[in-house]
């Protein structure tokens, strides 16, 4: 099969390109511009194209059996997927799989959740064989903490009391090829989740178990999170973000029992649990 993969740069990307091309495939890397990218593996290549450029969208999937659309937080996330998602019709792409987020439906709110179910939507309208999968918050994002967690000895994240069903990227990954390269996916939603749910307080306990020494949560106070985030982050990103927050604060992100086990039939064995991933990543910090 030949696929294309938008954000195939990115956490999950870099790594369902691997699985696809290690698998025998050859995938095209949607970039906007190729020149100066870090090298593929051996059955992948960058195709230029840039979601802002319906156009270039449409050249980069003509010639492929099937499209892994992942679109990036942007202010215009909603119509950049709308776009996309005709272009793959325009290409002839035989199947498109979506990468949503988990329940974004039910929490429409959240800027970004909502541009989500916005492009899922306008992809079922398409007559396109589609498939959504549907991620909770990702393990890999506490790779950006690192800073806070082994200088201060602070975990940033305000996730709340109730916790989130979060996962490790590569388990989005495998999830993904399967629904791009196998049969019986058509029209259906793919909650991708862990093991199990971790609240603020418990993320940082497993990390001070794992670096051996104490880390702090620091709690749910939105405002001076907002600021200091105010200081990297564009004013639009900041907003959502601070919405999400608030959504996992006051409702969680907690994924069903019958979610967990279709993850677990999907991958073949167990969701790989955070506390195993932590302790990987701290051994790597040295």
């Amino acid at each position: 099969m030949r696929i294309v993969v938008t954000g195939g740069t990115g956490n999950v990307g870099k790594r369902l390109v691997r699985e696809l091309a290690e698998s025998g495939n050859q995938v095209g890397v949607m970039t906007r511009n190729p020149a100066g990218k870090p090298p593929l593996p051996e059955n992948a290549e960058y195709v230029e194209g840039y979601l802002e450029d319906r156009d270039s969208v449409v050249r980069a999937m003509t010639g492929a059996t099937a499209v892994y659309l992942l679109t990036p937080l942007h202010p215009e996330e909603t119509q950049l997927g709308r776009d996309a998602v005709w272009a793959a019709v325009d290409a002839r792409v035989d199947r498109v799989v979506f990468q949503s987020v988990h329940k974004a439906e039910e929490a429409a709110h959240i800027p970004h959740f909502r541009s989500k179910a916005e492009i899922a939507k306008e992809l079922a309208r398409t007559g396109l064989e589609w498939t959504i999968v549907a991620p909770n918050s990702f393990y890999q994002n506490d790779l950006n903490y690192r800073p806070m967690l082994t200088g201060p000895g602070i975990y940033p994240q305000p996730i709340g009391p109730l916790g989130v069903s979060h996962v490790d990227c590569n388990d989005i990954a495998l999830i993904a090829m399967r629904c791009l390269m196998g049969s019986g996916h058509a029209g259906k939603t793919y909650p991708v989740v862990g093991p199990e749910p971790h609240a603020g307080e418990q993320n940082a306990a497993i990390w001070s178990e794992a670096l051996g020494r104490p880390v702090e949560y620091i709690g749910d106070d939105l405002e001076p999170w907002a600021e200091q985030m105010g200081q990297i982050m564009p004013e639009w990103l900041v907003e959502d973000l601070v919405i999400m927050y608030e959504h996992f604060i006051e409702h969680g992100l907690v994924a069903t029992a019958q979610e967990v086990e279709t993850c677990r039939q999907f991958l073949g064995r167990q969701p790989r649990s955070y506390e195993s991933w932590v302790t990987e990543v701290a051994k790597t910090w040295g």
